[in-house]
């Protein structure tokens, strides 16, 4: 197992040295990437187009890692059907100071998104890591607090996405109609 950290710090840089140091003395750190750079740089790093895999995906939004979704998640991973990747992203900070309004993306409080991918190598494979998928978001589910991080959304259909976008989807859904009435933007999480 390897564990990925990826922080982005927006204030001062003296600072978020001092916020990652305590990463940096771990013991059997494999690699250390953080530095100073551009956010142009930071996104660039993201390829323009991502080929197809064979994964399927779910995410959603706690209030924090308590022991009962800490103990969903364990429990799910220790009986995953593939590979996996989990991720965690923490809402805090500046993000979380934006009006849920101002943007397209309302996740604006503090809290913790998560996102789970697991993959499969074989076509007969595909049926158990989706059963396995859908367990697990079942049993997430009464520990979320409504909202999703639309980047570890799969294709879990038009519902999820307008949960995803809460009260601003209708703008959008407007917006979309206006400027897109054709649907030609209609990947990843269809408005």
């Amino acid at each position: 197992p390897v564990l990925s950290v990826q922080a982005t710090w927006t204030g001062d840089p003296v600072d978020g040295e001092a916020a990652v140091a305590p990463l940096r003395r771990l013991p059997g750190l494999v690699a250390d990437e953080v530095r100073l750079r551009p956010y142009l740089e930071l996104q660039s790093e993201v390829p323009a187009e991502i080929p197809p895999t064979l994964q399927e995906n779910r995410g959603g939004f706690v209030r924090a890692l308590t022991d009962p979704v800490i103990e969903v998640v364990a429990d799910a991973l220790a009986q995953a059907p593939g590979g996996y990747m989990l991720g965690f992203v923490h809402f805090n900070g500046a993000p979380v100071r934006v009006p849920p309004d101002a943007t397209a993306f309302p996740l604006r409080r503090r809290g913790i998104g998560h996102g789970v991918s697991v993959f499969w190598r074989r076509p007969e494979e595909r049926d158990a890591v989706t059963r396995w998928v859908h367990a697990y978001a079942a049993r997430m589910a009464p520990h979320e607090d409504g909202g999703n991080y639309v980047n570890v959304m799969d294709a879990e259909g038009n519902d999820a996405v307008r949960a995803a976008y809460g009260a601003n989807y209708a703008r959008l859904a407007a917006l979309k109609a206006e400027y897109d009435p054709g649907n030609l933007f209609r990947h990843n999480q269809n408005v």
